[in-house]
């Protein structure tokens, strides 16, 4: 079943609040942009047949990377590779069981946002960053509570309880890309806050202030939090997102079976660019199922799994 290539586990997500990260570093989050969008063509395979198709890509993206605000972070190498996918695991962007890789929703999801194909992250990919983010990794916004707008924090010398140096260092370039903080040099250096950095530090205290705050500041304009949005609208967008996605997302057994959490991924992002309204994953949920014209097709959500499908007639 389509639900089943696409599932994330609950239990996983439990997990991922539990673990630390992979040792080492994954400093450039255009990086798993690019091995979301191999993994899409390639997955299900071996991961040293993955390893060698990203790193030809990735050489083809240097003169981008060294012009980039921060140069920090290159796969250049077999092993930095391995490092990138391990950490493309652990954030839910494929997965990896032995040496087999296996894409699932997020796959599908970060593989086809609209994208600069550049270090410089699109206005989605870097709202859509920052929600896959900071719902899966709560040491950021420990990290950033660290930093300041006017004193550089030295790098390196962020240490603190279960963050290591190696994840302080990660994160604070992810900073970098998300544009929440900013080097005071290309290559190594020190990290200060940027105005939107600053407004998420003070007045993101949970996750879904967070993501409103940091969307204003992105987007420009104001954001609300789980406002309503028309059903009308929503069967629209979704339809579609289904059409838009269907070579990523369709069951290859049933032609009319589609993976429905790619398509609420990007819902989600498009009722941000174009409502200004951040929806809770599980409001949209809720939102989508109402909005599916029954005539046309069956949704059906897995709570448990966060996984389900659109089956249309």
């Amino acid at each position: 079943m389509v639900e089943e290539r696409y599932h994330l586990g609950r239990k996983n997500c439990e997990v991922f609040q539990l673990v630390g990260s992979p040792y080492g570093e994954a400093r450039r989050l255009a990086y798993f942009r690019l091995i979301c969008q191999q993994a899409d063509t390639y997955l299900p395979c071996d991961i040293s047949f993955l390893v060698e198709n990203v790193l030809k890509q990735a050489l083809k993206m240097e003169d981008s990377r060294t012009s980039y605000k921060r140069t920090t972070g290159k796969i250049a190498t077999e092993t930095v590779c391995y490092n990138y996918l391990r950490f493309a695991s652990w954030l839910d962007f494929l997965k990896i069981e032995g040496s087999i890789l296996s894409k699932n929703a997020f796959t599908a999801f970060f593989s086809t946002l609209e994208s600069t194909r550049t270090f410089n992250l699109s206005e989605k990919e870097k709202l859509a960053y920052f929600i896959h983010l900071w719902s899966r990794v709560p040491e950021l916004m420990r990290v950033l509570q660290r930093l300041r707008t006017s004193k550089a924090l030295p790098s390196g010398k962020l240490r603190s309880g279960d963050i290591t140096e190696h994840d302080a260092e990660t994160f604070l370039e992810w900073f970098v890309d998300l544009g929440l903080a900013d080097p005071t040099r290309r290559n190594f250096g020190a990290f200060v806050l940027t105005g939107i950095g600053d407004h998420v530090k003070k007045e993101g205290k949970t996750f879904e202030e967070a993501c409103c705050v940091y969307a204003r500041g992105v987007l420009g304009k104001d954001v609300n939090l789980n406002q309503d949005v028309p059903a009308s609208y929503l069967w629209r967008e979704m339809l579609a997102l289904a059409e838009q996605l269907s070579s990523h997302i369709r069951s290859p057994v049933d032609p009319r079976l589609v993976a429905v959490l790619p398509i609420l991924l990007h819902l989600q992002i498009r009722i941000l660019v174009d409502k200004r309204i951040f929806v809770s994953r599980d409001r949209l949920v809720s939102l989508a199922e109402k909005a599916t014209d029954q005539r046309s097709a069956t949704f059906a959500w897995d709570q448990a799994y966060q996984s389900g499908f659109l089956k249309f007639r």
